[in-house]
């Protein structure tokens, strides 16, 4: 529903380090679906330029995902056209930012021991579900976790190449 009201739909990471140039060939791939490669040749200025038309009189959602300083804001909002139109433009942040007076901020909560332990199952093992020998010691790595969704998906990740044997280790490293 949401993706049907906007013409036009982008992400874009921004990080701690970044760069206007990658932020806006990041936005232009994103809306065009095209390689990176393309965009080698063109200075700031053009890829702004570039953007602006491609947004203009469309309705737009930006998300601007892990921004930590509002100066990365700064240099982006002026490549997006303001047609008073229903655009949207949404920040993620792990650090309290207040880009302008209007804007509304929402808190996630952090996940309970259990949706940290459904979220960690899922990334390791799909529809399939958990194996017995293995629940004790996994809702144990995922409460450890402390409600982070990032760890706990930085946690699967490491699982994933993990012997299971070596499970009870990698509960003792992230309990640490």
């Amino acid at each position: 529903l949401i993706l049907r009201h906007f013409h036009i739909v982008a992400w874009c990471d921004v990080s701690q380090v970044y760069s206007i140039r990658s932020l806006l060939v990041q936005l232009l791939c994103s809306i065009c679906s095209e390689s990176p490669d393309r965009y080698l040749e063109m200075d700031k200025a053009d890829l702004a330029h570039m953007l602006y038309k491609r947004l203009k009189r469309n309705r737009y959602l930006i998300i601007l995902d892990d921004v930590w300083e509002i100066e990365a804001w700064n240099l982006v909002k002026t490549s997006l056209p303001d047609d008073a139109n229903g655009s949207r433009i949404l920040f993620t942040s792990r650090v309290e930012l207040q880009f302008s007076p209007d804007c509304n901020a929402h808190h996630l909560r952090q996940l309970t021991d259990e949706e940290s332990w459904k979220l960690l199952q899922k990334k390791l093992f799909g529809k399939e579900g958990c194996p017995p020998r293995l629940i004790e010691v996994g809702s144990q790595i995922a409460k450890f976790c402390r409600g982070l969704p990032l760890t706990v998906v930085l946690v699967a990740g490491i699982l994933a190449n993990t012997a299971e044997d070596c499970w009870e280790e990698v509960a003792i490293s992230v309990s640490s």
